[in-house]
């Protein structure tokens, strides 16, 4: 498995391009009722590519950050992070991401105790029915 990117380069918002930011995410609405397949193509018309659903909600996503006047930045990752990729991700402390995740267990462990006793004291009380055949689904 691949380590993640988690570089950081903000890209920012030119106040310049907003207008036209904005005439992008107007067509993104009107993408959304469609079917239609998009395509970047350069100048030339020579270089056409079509662009993977995906795509489009990356550069949808993109778009409304930057119109709002917000930097954003993209981060690869594959499945698992290491705490300290984690702390960096969320821009959080190490010591309290493992406390969060301390937490977190303590309480799931807590939650499995309570249901284990509802179940327990339910069935003591003869409030499950025996079912002779499974349910459908």
């Amino acid at each position: 498995m691949s380590a993640p990117t988690l570089e950081k380069q903000l890209i920012r918002p030119d106040l310049a391009e907003t207008d036209r930011i904005k005439a992008v995410i107007d067509q993104f609405a009107d993408m959304e009722a469609k079917t239609e397949r998009y395509f970047l193509q350069d100048d030339s018309g020579h270089v056409k590519l079509e662009l993977p659903p995906s795509l489009l909600l990356v550069l949808h996503q993109a778009a409304m950050q930057l119109a709002q006047g917000n930097s954003i930045s993209i981060v690869n990752y594959d499945q698992d992070l290491t705490s300290q990729q984690a702390t960096d991700l969320l821009n959080v402390s190490r010591p309290y991401l493992i406390r969060l995740l301390a937490y977190r267990e303590t309480r799931d462990a807590l939650r499995r105790k309570h249901l284990n006793e509802l179940v327990r004291v339910s069935e003591s009380l003869g409030l499950y029915k025996e079912v002779s055949e499974p349910l459908e689904t």
